[in-house]
């Protein structure tokens, strides 16, 4: 029974320190630091942004709209784009993987497929970032002319 526990005590204690405090990420729901490491939430810098929203008009059903958002690193520490999504699964974001030096352009390409749309449509992508606020946004709308029943 001693060596049972031992063994237990053991393995709490190695499941325990396995974890680095560098990589630790906050995964409570809801959270605007959720998937930050704690690395890159310490050295924050500042993002511009060409513009936040792309209005693409009327399309029909079925068109692909692509966006490119232009963005500078307007800080003095990397800018790091730690993730990016859409809010469906039709508006899918492009990013640079790797961090961007100060006073650096980048880019995030933004492709909204409208099949199955219809209507006013208003999409989002959020990008987690070692900016102050922790989360950017930029948007897409427009309208999007249903296909034609055929009978």
């Amino acid at each position: 029974m001693r060596k049972a526990t031992f063994i237990l005590i053991c393995l709490s204690g190695l499941i325990l320190t396995a974890c680095d405090k560098d990589h630790n990420v906050f995964f409570k729901k809801g959270n605007k630091f959720a998937g930050l490491p704690a690395s890159i939430l310490k050295d924050t810098t500042t993002v511009q942004f060409e513009e936040t929203e792309f209005k693409f008009g009327t399309i029909n059903e079925g068109d692909k709209v692509e966006h490119i958002f232009k963005l500078k690193n307007t800080g003095t520490k990397p800018l790091i784009i730690a993730n990016a999504w859409g809010s469906c699964g039709c508006t899918v974001p492009e990013f640079a993987k790797e961090p961007i030096p100060p006073g650096t352009e980048s880019q995030v390409k933004v492709t909204f497929n409208s099949t199955g749309k219809k209507g006013e449509q208003h999409k989002s992508v959020t990008m987690q970032m070692n900016t102050i606020k922790h989360n950017e946004e930029v948007f897409l709308s427009g309208t999007v002319t249903p296909k034609a029943d055929k009978k």
